[in-house]
């Protein structure tokens, strides 16, 4: 019997609120200026979390997949750029 692979919830629970986390890949962790990304949800309500959490991720993989591939917009941002770029993704939808 094959056992299924459980989806990453990119969730860490704190004493009263859950924290987005995600690995950078190693091939990006010197444009990005982390190891992995931490960020306060703001809420303790699960249901909550995991919706955020997920659209996040979608949005972080999506900017990780411009910046692989050279996209002329991320192209022509500096690092620091990309950086707060990043910062600012994940502010918006805390």
């Amino acid at each position: 019997m094959k056992v299924a692979a459980k989806s990453p919830s990119y969730l860490v629970r704190h004493p009263y609120s859950y924290c987005f986390r995600m690995i950078v890949p190693k091939d990006l962790q010197k444009v990005v200026g982390l190891k992995e990304l931490r960020y306060s949800l703001k809420t303790g309500h699960l249901s909550v979390t995991k919706y955020k959490a997920l659209l996040l991720a979608g949005q972080v993989r999506s900017i990780f997949q411009q910046l692989r591939k050279g996209r002329k917009v991320l192209g022509k941002l500096s690092d620091d750029q990309i950086q707060e770029l990043i910062h600012q993704l994940i502010h918006d939808t805390s």
